[in-house]
């Protein structure tokens, strides 16, 4: 199967958003945890102190500690996050500036992706995984998700999705 997918910027930037939130979600929802669990303990700590406990001084650096393992991961976050859509903004360009449809081929033997700057072979057995999410196709290369393929249902003629999606059972064995 060959698909020719003229390049929709409107639809690369969602694609990517939803790359983007569908990595980091799990994590972003545990990093919440941790400022709960700070100032959780940081308020517990502040009434044991004013008890005349002394252990509060624990427990309020268990606060900190939570809350410093809360803003490290949070600006990481905020950091990968500008450098990500940076790329992606610049990526954009290129592509539209390119000008040619973006080749997808699912062969029997490998799957290729041809835009303007990328010509790719790449064997079935390199792939960890697929995945679909809000009716865009996740193909990827590793088991951390961070590096994909995204194709969206409304890229291709109707029907032919569930069939690149019945194709791809036969061909990944998906361990994601």
């Amino acid at each position: 199967m060959k698909f020719e997918i003229p390049f929709v910027e409107s639809t690369f930037k969602e694609q990517l958003i939803l790359s983007f939130y569908t990595i980091w979600n799990k994590n972003l929802k545990k990093n919440k945890t941790r400022l709960f669990w700070g100032f959780g303990f940081l308020i517990i700590g502040l009434i044991m102190l004013f008890l005349k406990n002394k252990m509060g001084f624990v427990i309020i650096s268990f606060g900190v500690f939570y809350l410093l393992n809360f803003y490290n991961y949070y600006s990481n976050y905020k950091k990968q996050k500008a450098i990500y859509f940076e790329s992606a903004q610049k990526t954009a360009i290129k592509l539209k500036t390119y000008g040619k449809p973006i080749i997808w081929e699912f062969n029997e033997n490998d799957f290729r992706y041809k835009d303007g700057r990328l010509d790719f072979k790449i064997n079935w057995t390199e792939f960890k995984g697929f995945d679909v999410v809000k009716d865009n196709l996740f193909l990827y290369l590793d088991n951390s998700k961070s590096y994909s393929y995204i194709l969206g249902n409304e890229e291709v003629e109707k029907g032919n999705f569930d069939s690149i999606i019945k194709f791809l059972n036969t061909k990944i064995n998906n361990k994601v």
